[in-house]
């Protein structure tokens, strides 16, 4: 891992027996019943963290599989989910709760936000205006022999693009704590 980025362990995850339905080819918990299930392309993304060195979770969820990997940059931390929800290898990276702001700096953290949609062309920032904080998604249309390898891409370079962003994120924080003490 290049760049000062460093995977540290976000979840605990117990290790049961999956067995391969090869029809389907998605792997059951045989302790938890077939109505959960790891899909390949998680698989695919676990097998290729481990091999770059990183420590990961899987989560089963109903009709979900998830990867949870955590990320310490330079600058910041934060934890990333791979989310499949079938065995098409639809991926999609998500990043919740990346930072958290003041309602009253909606406008500023909208404006900020935006601009970074216009720099970083594929990494997509929003505001969820129910909590006040910034999310960051990509979505990963990718073939199954690459779906480990694009999603280990695509988490090194949403990394680095949020080391780039995140002075200007703290830096709306700031403003927000200075207009207060005015």
């Amino acid at each position: 891992m290049s760049r000062g980025i460093r995977a540290v362990a976000v979840l605990a995850v117990e290790f049961d027996v999956y067995l391969l339905d090869k029809a389907t080819k998605m792997h059951y918990n045989k302790k938890k019943g077939a109505e959960k299930m790891i899909f390949p392309a998680t698989e695919a993304i676990q097998e290729t963290l481990r091999t770059h060195n990183m420590r990961c979770g899987v989560e089963e969820r109903e009709g979900t599989s998830v990867v949870h990997v955590g990320i310490t940059t330079d600058v910041t931390e934060f934890e990333v989910l791979f989310i499949s929800h079938s065995e098409d290898n639809d991926v999609a990276m998500r990043i919740y709760n990346l930072i958290r702001f003041p309602a009253e700096k909606l406008a500023s953290a909208t404006e900020t936000i935006n601009s970074f949609n216009y720099r970083y062309r594929f990494l997509k920032f929003s505001v969820d205006t129910d909590h006040n904080t910034v999310d960051v998604e990509y979505d990963l249309p990718v073939s199954e022999e690459q779906v480990g390898e694009a999603a280990f891409e695509i988490l090194m370079r949403s990394a680095h693009i949020l080391d780039l962003c995140y002075p200007e994120l703290m830096q709306l924080l700031s403003d927000g704590n200075k207009e207060e003490m005015s």
